[in-house]
């Protein structure tokens, strides 16, 4: 029993790492700008997988086995390659647009949550909240009005989440050693 829980705590250590990991390499991508770059290799991927659908529908057609949503997700997949690749600026925009809504309705419910919580004995932790609840909502609207760009802030807050994660499952090992000690 106690050894799969071990081998589960590493699998989940491992898989974090890997995580992070990922989520910090994209951020750093994002910060560097090359957001028209992974666009277009997500449209190229779009489009060969699509035309492999495509070709696969037809290969199937000709030897009498329609499978119609080869053909449907064949055609999906190359209408959003074409978008990623031809359209990355509107795709880059609208992500960034995204983001700063998902901003603002974050703030919006953690400016509640704080509101709810600042009259109670938990004043510190309404503090908090308040204080996150009002960044969310000013990093939102700079997006939202075009003062900072919205991809670059995300870049931030992807590369903060992951280090995050990294020093949150560092801390977490710490105190299940010690925890196996005592």
């Amino acid at each position: 029993m106690q050894k799969d829980v071990k081998k589960l705590f590493r699998e989940i250590k491992k898989e974090t790492f890997i995580g992070a990991a990922a989520v910090i390499i994209l951020g750093i991508l994002l910060l560097f700008g090359v957001e028209s770059l992974l666009c277009k290799i997500i449209g190229v991927i779009g489009l060969v997988i699509g035309l492999v659908y495509l070709l696969a529908y037809f290969v199937n057609l000709a030897s009498k086995k329609r499978v119609p949503s080869q053909l449907f997700f064949g055609m999906s997949l190359i209408t959003m390659g074409c978008i990623f690749y031809f359209q990355s600026g509107i795709i880059t925009q609208l992500l960034s647009l995204l983001f700063a809504a998902v901003l603002i309705l974050d703030g919006t419910t953690k400016l509640d949550d704080a509101i709810v919580i600042l009259p109670s004995r938990r004043k510190g932790l309404g503090l908090a909240i308040l204080l996150f609840a009002l960044a969310a909502l000013v990093i939102g609207f700079l997006i939202l009005f075009n003062t900072i760009s919205g991809t670059r802030t995300i870049g931030w807050i992807l590369v903060a989440e992951g280090v995050l994660d990294i020093i949150t499952i560092i801390l977490l090992s710490i105190k299940v050693k010690k925890a196996k000690k005592s």
